[in-house]
């Protein structure tokens, strides 16, 4: 069984603001441009190297394996890094594979989680 979002807790059917469906779109669209002039098979480095030109190129702000602190009941986990935050809104993980699997959907649901950024992709 494939991931379900409506399993996801919290999640609610909701509209979101104009301005992240402008940013998504965005980010989407520049994914796909980089997989049509590159194509498959790379590493996800130069993957994440070519979004961060492709959407700094845009006028986004762009953040590449941004470091964040992690917590557990007062305690300090080791710092988590993310591949890329775009506008300070969006986790973008990067993924060069044929298909996601759950562990990818759990491992972005939990960065949301702790970063409390609202928007993520991969």
């Amino acid at each position: 069984m494939g991931f379900d979002p409506s399993r996801v807790r919290g999640a609610v059917e909701t509209e979101l603001p104009r301005e992240w469906n402008e940013l998504t779109h965005a980010v989407i669209g520049a994914a796909m441009e980089i997989h049509t002039i590159l194509g498959p098979g790379l590493r996800e480095k130069i993957y994440e190297i070519a979004l961060e030109h492709e959407l700094s190129s845009r006028g986004l702000r762009v953040l590449r394996q941004r470091p964040f602190e992690a917590t557990y009941k007062g305690l300090a986990l080791p710092v988590q890094v993310v591949d890329t935050v775009v506008n300070e809104t969006l986790i973008v993980e990067v993924k060069s594979v044929a298909k996601l699997c759950d562990e990818d959907h759990a491992q972005l649901i939990g960065y949301l989680n702790l970063t409390g950024l609202p928007l993520g992709l991969h």
